[in-house]
């Protein structure tokens, strides 16, 4: 899962959880069998949304943009 985006205004409404529940619904439908967030280390507070919404930390992701 990757670039999901809540415009400020409608930052800390709940919307942000709304949409990553609404993923991990569509997701179990699909029968995935995981669903990785990715984020930059530097946004806390969407780490802590992951959290909060049952995602745990697993490694650390490396990349090169050429």
């Amino acid at each position: 899962m990757e670039d999901v985006y809540v415009d400020e205004a409608y930052r800390g409404q709940g919307v942000g959880s709304e949409l990553v529940n609404q993923v991990i619904v569509l997701a179990k439908r699909a029968n995935c069998y995981k669903l990785i967030a990715t984020n930059r280390t530097s946004k806390s507070k969407v780490h802590e949304l992951y959290q909060r919404l049952g995602f745990t930390q697993h490694g650390v992701e490396f990349r090169i943009n050429l």
